[in-house]
Parts: C-alpha cells; sequence; structure tokens
C-alpha cells in the first residue's frame, strides 16, 4: 500500500527546510486520505514539491519526520538507524571499561520519534513515547537486535502516557535481572529497571556527575530531589560529608546501599520534602548544593507556574549556601527553555542579596544528542554558580 500524501499551507515548510523534525497539524493543507497512528505520509509543501516522509502521532503535534530522502522504511531502514546511533555512541567512546550504561537511542535526535533505547551492562531498555513507531514494536526490536547481541531487551511503559496509550511492560528478549549493577566513570551502581524512574536511571547527568568532584573537596554536600544517589556517590569520594534528600523511601534506601557498595561511610541519606528541608536548614549550611528537581513543567501551560517554583527553589538553596560555596542547579522541563530557566535563576539570585558567578553552563551527556536544527531536543539545563558578597 502506498504512503499517504500531506501537502503543507504555503510557507510552513520553512522549519522543515531548515531541519525540524516536527509538523503541527495547523500546517496541514490537504491530507489524501484518512490517517490512523502510525501511518507513513509523504510530506510536500504547497506547490507540490517533496519534502519528506514523516508518521502521524496523532494531536496537535501532528506528524514526525523520520528521513528527508526518499527512503522505504522497510527492515533496512531501521538497521541503518540504529547502526548510525551505535557508531555514533561508540564514536565518542561508549561502552567502555569504565563505564556500561548509556543510552542508545534518543528520540528524534537519532531519527526515531518517540524511541528511547537505554543500555544498562548491555541489557536494553526501550519506552515508546507516542503512536509514531508503536505500530512496528516487532520491526523496531528485531532491528535493535541485529545490532549488538544484547543480554536481554525490555519494553517499560513511559510513566506518562496519553489516555488511549496502554501500553504493558513486555520482555522481548533474555531475562531481566531483578537488580542491575553498572559502572559510570569507575562508579558502581545499582539499577530497579522495572521500579525506578525513566528507565531506571537518569544517564543524561553522567558528565555533570563527573564535574562535581572539582567543587566537593572536604566540603559538606546536600544533594537535594537526588533519587539513588548519583552525584552523592561522586561527591563522596573527596567530600567531607554528602546527604541524600528525597521525598521517597524507597530512592533513599538505594541510595544508601549505592554509597555502601562503593565503600563510602561519609553518606547519608534523608527522606523528607526538599522545599520543608531547606525551610528548616540553618542558613550559610552547606559548602555545596545540588538541585536536580523533577520536570516542574509538562506542557507551555504551566510554564508560569514553574519558573516561579524554580525561583523559589533556588532562592531557598542560595541561603542555605556558604560565602564562596557552589551551587550546582538543573532543569529538565522540557518547555521551560535555557532563556526562561536562567532567568528564574536569576531572580532567585536577586532575592538572596548576594553575588552569584555562573562558573560553568551544563546540559545532557552526548549520548542524548542535541540537534542545532532542533533546539526541544536540548531539555537538560543546568548552571554551576558560585555565591560571593556583593561589590
Amino acid at each position: 500500500m502506498s504512503a499517504a500524501k500531506i501537502k503543507l499551507k504555503k510557507g510552513k515548510e520553512k522549519s522543515i527546510l531548515r531541519g525540524h523534525p516536527w509538523i503541527f497539524s495547523g500546517a496541514v493543507h490537504l491530507v489524501s486520505k484518512e490517517l490512523n497512528e502510525g501511518d507513513v505520509v509523504e510530506v510536500y509543501d504547497y506547490s507540490n514539491t517533496w519534502l519528506c516522509l514523516a508518521i502521524y502521532d496523532g494531536g496537535s503535534l501532528a506528524f514526525k519526520i523520520v528521513s528527508f530522502h526518499q527512503k522505504e522504511l522497510d527492515a533496512t531502514f531501521w538497521v541503518n538507524t540504529f547502526q548510525k546511533a551505535f557508531d555514533y555512541r561508540a564514536s565518542s567512546g561508549l561502552p567502555n571499561k569504565s563505564t556500561n550504561v548509556y543510552r542508545l537511542i534518543h528520540a528524534e535526535s537519532d531519527g526515531c520519534p518517540g524511541l528511547i533505547a537505554d543500555v544498562y551492562n548491555n541489557n536494553l531498555v526501550i519506552q515508546f513515547h507516542g503512536q509514531a513507531l508503536s505500530k512496528i514494536k516487532p520491526e523496531i526490536v528485531e532491528a535493535l537486535n541485529s545490532i549488538n547481541k544484547w543480554t536481554c531487551i525490555y519494553e517499560k511503559p513511559p510513566s506518562i502516557l496519553r489516555d488511549k496509550q496502554k501500553q504493558e511492560p513486555k520482555l522481548w528478549k533474555g531475562k531481566l535481572p531483578e537488580e542491575i549493577t553498572v559502572t559510570e566513570n569507575g562508579n558502581k551502581f545499582l539499577v530497579d529497571i522495572k521500579k525506578g524512574q525513566k528507565t531506571g536511571f537518569f544517564i543524561d547527568q553522567r558528565e555533570n556527575r563527573k564535574q562535581i568532584t572539582a567543587f566537593t573537596e572536604n566540603k559538606t554536600v546536600l544533594n537535594a530531589f537526588g533519587y539513588s544517589g548519583g552525584f552523592s556517590v561522586y561527591a563522596a569520594k573527596n567530600a567531607e560529608k554528602v546527604i541524600t534528600l528525597d521525598s521517597s523511601k524507597e530512592a533513599i534506601e538505594l541510595a544508601d546501599r549505592n554509597a555502601a557498595l562503593n565503600k563510602l561511610n561519609n553518606h547519608e541519606g534523608v527522606c523528607a520534602d526538599v522545599f520543608e528541608y531547606l525551610k528548616s536548614t540553618p542558613e550559610n549550611h552547606f559548602d555545596v548544593i545540588v538541585i536536580d528537581p523533577p520536570a516542574f513543567a509538562k506542557s507551555k501551560r504551566a510554564q508560569h507556574t514553574a519558573i516561579k517554583a524554580y525561583t523559589r527553589l533556588n532562592n531557598e538553596a542560595m541561603k542555605k549556601l556558604k560565602l564562596n560555596g557552589y551551587l550546582l542547579t538543573f532543569s529538565c522541563s522540557k518547555v521551560i527553555n535555557r532563556g526562561l530557566f536562567e532567568g528564574a535563576v536569576a531572580a532567585a539570585a536577586i532575592k538572596s542579596d548576594c553575588t552569584f558567578k555562573i562558573v560553568k553552563s551544563l546540559q545532557q551527556s552526548a549520548d542524548h544528542p542535541v540537534l542545532i536544527s532542533f533546539p526541544e531536543s536540548l531539555y537538560l539545563k543546568g548552571m554551576v554558580l558560585q555565591k560571593s558578597e556583593t561589590f
């Protein structure tokens, strides 16, 4: 069966010609036939010039581009797509002797709309966000399996789905261990794939975690929203004391176990609400504070509320920092761009009556590629700030 065809309204091809992979329903002028989610379409501009191949995903973000070239989206196409992603990670040194946990497929940034594939010590965990590729799951899994001898392939449904996206966990290959031990930059972590957040571990912070030891030697460190203690394990290698703070009892238990796994005796896990904990902490208390909260905004409608929350959270953390202390602060909200995030942090700094210097700007690690033509692919924004007196 031939692919359906869509024609765009005048001028709506501009973003596609710049390499952006999304087409919104409002940009479509004509559709050749009724579409079902997962259908492949050929996209034309208003003057009938061929532009790209896309997959219908439903909703207002209706089409996601899979190729800017006229190709057959067959098994060979997907094998080649995944092999390119595999080779890209290999070219940046992943995996290696000290790191066996990384992202293999990062959705649109790897030409695979909505598909996430994370590697945990040769166990592959996949997620399908949206309906674009859900229709061809068996073909996707077979292509992924063909590029490497994975020990296990496990599908874990995303935690947030549209109502009609009913997905169940599925073991496609092998046997998934109850718990996996992975190595990241020489540090060991226990990962619970089935019950853990995202696919089990926040892989995107790998390079940022690596940098924290430059600021933590003989220091007191608070890792807020610390989950399983990623930043804590790195910091505790040279800090005087590290506290992992999280509202989840299970997360704190895992953080404590990760500290023990790495033979660290200067770590303490605290189960408490981050905002309440910071309010009750004396001012000028910590040398280093890490703030890595969950996404405060899932949609543009929540932007204003999220920015207020980022400002309040950072202001509380800034007050608890000692003079010359360091704040590592992050946002993973996709709808909060770097400008908005930095504006919220700047507003927090103004309220603190102190000066904060930007030591470094941070973002997701390179196995979560950022396309220059797709600014939305930069979702993790971060800064290292140092507190000093006003001048």
